[in-house]
């Protein structure tokens, strides 16, 4: 007896449903490192951060060079009463992780913003930080 081939192939071994995969096996997460480097640039941050030493507060400004892009995070802040204006919001994708903190300035392009959120992707190769166009500082200098 003549059996028919398949329609589609059936593969090396057997299907295995992801309950039965451990989590963080090598090679299994999906390297959004090789997406986020083709859409990056080179960016050159200045990097601000406060810290209170002694009951002082240290300003202290570093240079760091990395490959990313920003992308406008689609929502505003909510309008205040003394001064209504409307606060940008935007993404910062890196291929090399700045380590920046929360409450940290960034100038890139001469435009100052403040981190205000950190998602580690590095499991995928990359970081994602959200970032609040800073209008503090930019009316101080």
């Amino acid at each position: 007896m003549i059996r028919p081939t398949p329609a589609f192939p059936t593969g090396p071994g057997p299907i295995v449903g992801a309950g039965r995969r451990p989590l963080f096996q090598t090679n299994t997460s999906p390297q959004g490192r090789y997406t986020v480097s083709g859409w990056s640039q080179p960016l050159l941050m200045l990097i601000n951060r406060v810290t209170v030493k002694d009951g002082d507060a240290v300003t202290t400004s570093y240079q760091f060079k990395t490959q990313g892009f920003l992308t406008p995070a689609g929502q505003k802040l909510n309008f205040k009463f003394e001064g209504e204006r409307s606060w940008q919001q935007y993404n910062l994708y890196c291929v090399t992780d700045p380590e920046l903190k929360n409450n940290d300035q960034v100038i890139i392009d001469n435009v100052p913003y403040r981190v205000t959120y950190k998602w580690s992707w590095t499991l995928f190769g990359y970081v994602k930080y959200k970032l609040t166009q800073d209008y503090t500082s930019a009316t101080e200098t």
